[in-house]
């Protein structure tokens, strides 16, 4: 009869059996000759064809898949400032992925060939781990923009020392870089060594007099300096007498901002008890009230940053350039935005402005009072989250966690939507069947 299967309802749970009710299906014969036997067999295929009912998997593995891709989608929503939480969100979906992977495959034969349900959950965890490499990328985004914010810190805590060299710079009308040149350690030649004193040498050769280096004597240890000058007031003598003061007297003066400095003409040299150096009260910046190096460090690196943008063949920064300077202390805005408050500082100082704002320009000494004065022009409407992507007046881990939430929620539909559509490309039953090649047959038997 040609007829190779019979079978009267067939009915399973987990698989879907053609015409189940009445199962009715050829069969095939053919020869093949096997050279090893030197001879010919007969070979007959009896098949009927079955399909498994996907409604167990898809409660027990897509529908879970999908909740943990919102689960996931829901971590670019917390503060990347709150890690723990962040990461026990990211982190959680990609176990749960790979539990439905361990899953599916202790349900299906270990093939080589591909297998839709194994590829989907693969793509899927694939989108939960970016979610966890994201997380990574945005705290290494957030923790260069502490360390910008920390230079605006560093700024304010040196607000004194940087006021005092915008109004000397202002006085002797002079660039900030070229006046911190004055400050520059001094190389010095003693006893047969050369050594670095502070700025303050060079200042107290400068305006020592004539007749006060003659009489300068060099002490050895502060013992013989106490023995050798008179430190205290003699009964009767003029308060006035010089020889009456101490070495180094400090006086306030509302007049200046640095105070007075009066000093007999010995130099006072104080030997470290276990360093084999000379200490001169006089040369130092910290007993004499004034600009320390360690102030100056923080205002030279604050100009290398500014240099980093700012060519110094021309001291002056245009918007764009100070937009980009303002990054290194976390300050983000748009170029005109920057114009615009460049526009406003000026005219506070007294500057006329010109009515094209993109032609302002600004040197450094007024940008680092523009700095220390930002809190008051700093006031800039926020753009549409839409628009936060591809805005420049936000910071770069701010932007790409709203990129994410624009675009994870998209990556997931469209890896649905590919996924179903190209479940008609998986072959069904791979190499097996009905085929004319048998030695393929025999090979898979």
């Amino acid at each position: 009869s040609g007829v190779g299967v019979v079978g009267d309802k067939m009915l399973s749970p987990a698989w879907f059996i053609e015409n189940e009710q009445n199962i009715s299906t050829p069969g095939v014969r053919t020869k093949k000759y096997w050279p090893d036997l030197e001879g010919s067999t007969d070979i007959v295929f009896l098949p009927f064809k079955f399909a498994r009912r996907p409604g167990y998997l898809v409660r027990m593995v897509l529908v879970p898949s999908w909740l943990f891709l919102i689960v996931s989608y829901t971590g670019f929503f917390i503060d990347p400032k709150s890690a723990p939480a962040r990461a026990a969100v990211a982190l959680l979906p990609v176990l749960i992925m790979r539990t439905l992977q361990g899953f599916v495959f202790s349900k299906l034969p270990q093939v080589a060939t591909c297998v839709w349900l194994t590829d989907y959950l693969l793509g899927s965890m694939i989108m939960c781990c970016y979610a966890a490499v994201h997380l990574a990328i945005v705290q290494l985004l957030l923790g260069s923009e502490e360390k910008a914010a920390e230079n605006l810190q560093r700024l304010k805590k040196v607000e004194k020392t940087a006021r005092n060299l915008i109004e000397e710079s202002r006085e002797k009308k002079t660039f900030v870089a070229t006046l911190l040149n004055d400050y520059a350690p001094e190389v010095k030649n003693t006893d047969g060594q050369t050594t670095l004193v502070s700025y303050l040498a060079k200042k107290h050769g400068e305006t020592a007099t004539k007749s006060e280096r003659l009489g300068q004597r060099t002490y050895r240890s502060y013992s013989e300096l106490m023995m050798s000058t008179p430190n205290t007031k003699e009964a009767g003598s003029d308060p006035k007498d010089d020889d009456a003061l101490p070495l180094l007297e400090i006086s306030s003066d509302a007049s200046s901002p640095r105070g007075k400095i009066r000093t007999t003409s010995v130099e006072h040299f104080d030997a470290h008890f276990a360093l084999n150096v000379r200490r001169n009260a006089l040369h130092s910046p910290i007993e004499q009230r004034q600009t320390t190096e360690g102030d100056l460090a923080v205002i030279r690196y604050l100009l290398s940053l500014w240099q980093r943008e700012v060519p110094q063949s021309d001291p002056t920064a245009t918007p764009e350039m100070l937009r980009r300077v303002m990054t290194s202390f976390n300050i983000y805005m748009t170029t005109s935005e920057t114009a615009n408050i460049m526009c406003t500082f000026l005219r506070d100082k007294g500057f006329d402005t010109l009515e094209d704002v993109g032609q302002v320009r600004m040197i450094f000494s007024l940008f680092m009072e523009l700095l220390l004065d930002i809190e008051k022009y700093e006031i800039a409407a926020k753009p549409e989250w839409y628009r936060v992507p591809l805005s420049k007046a936000i910071p770069g881990s701010r932007r790409l966690d709203v990129t994410m939430q624009i675009l994870y929620p998209v990556l997931v539909v469209l890896h649905a939507v590919i996924s179903f559509a190209l479940i008609c490309v998986y072959p069904e039953n791979p190499d097996m069947g009905l085929v004319a090649d048998m030695n393929s047959v025999m090979r898979w038997q």
